[in-house]
């Protein structure tokens, strides 16, 4: 009885203790920082399969075609709230600028969700980019326009006009984290971690009170036989 009791306990603690461990990217823009030294486009090794590397392969080229007079550098990756931008991606973009130096760059961010944003960094450029081209399509958008729209967008910023830098304001406060990171198609009504959490906590809970259970349940009394006595009083 005793091992049982024990073996419930220890499924219960190690029930506890097992839950979806926080993903750490807090290192994160420094890799990315880092990449975009010695390449202008960086594609997240999550992001491979919306952003291939003939994708990647052709924004390069297109790039070194254009030769602008300031580092065109391009980063896709996911938005995270576990890294230092909070799913920010304002946060993203400038701490990336303050990574990179003081060269004059104009960095263009590709998201999960095929948004592009755009921040010039020491560049007197008019930078500023047509809503179809930082949102794309309200449908799903194949990799043929997705390279188009990238297309023109490195060429929009390429050919910019000199004058006051367009730019996203220094994000300050608190980070405010993302609420969801799923396409826009998958999302649901409910967060897939909070019930694994429901679950965890309604199974300890199960296994803790069948453990108290087993301990406080009350034990029959057991009463001598009928007649065993008498049995052992005549023999004296």
């Amino acid at each position: 009885m005793r091992r049982a009791v024990l073996l419930l306990l220890a499924a219960a603690t190690v029930l506890l203790g097992t839950g979806p461990a926080p993903a750490s990217a807090s290192g994160r823009l420094d890799t990315v920082a880092q990449a975009l030294r010695t390449d202008p486009v960086f594609v997240s090794i999550d992001m491979q399969d919306a952003f291939p590397p003939a994708l990647a392969r052709a924004t390069r080229e297109r790039i070194a075609q254009l030769d602008p007079p300031f580092r065109l550098l391009v980063a896709v990756l996911p938005l995270l709230n576990e890294d230092e931008s909070g799913g920010d991606a304002e946060r993203v973009l400038y701490g990336l600028a303050d990574r990179l130096g003081p060269e004059p760059t104009v960095l263009v961010l590709v998201s999960q969700r095929g948004v592009v944003d755009v921040l010039p960094s020491r560049v007197d450029r008019d930078v500023e980019l047509d809503f179809d081209l930082r949102y794309g399509p309200s449908s799903r958008e194949s990799l043929d326009q997705l390279r188009v729209r990238l297309d023109r967008v490195i060429q929009q910023v390429a050919a910019a006009p000199r004058g006051e830098t367009f730019g996203l304001s220094r994000p300050d406060g608190p980070v405010d984290p993302v609420f969801s990171l799923l396409p826009d198609d998958e999302e649901e009504d409910g967060d897939g971690a909070g019930w694994e959490v429901m679950v965890i906590l309604w199974g300890s809970g199960a296994l803790l009170g069948a453990a108290w259970w087993v301990v406080r349940r009350p034990r029959p009394v057991r009463r001598p036989a009928a007649g065993a006595g008498r049995g052992r009083k005549g023999r004296s």
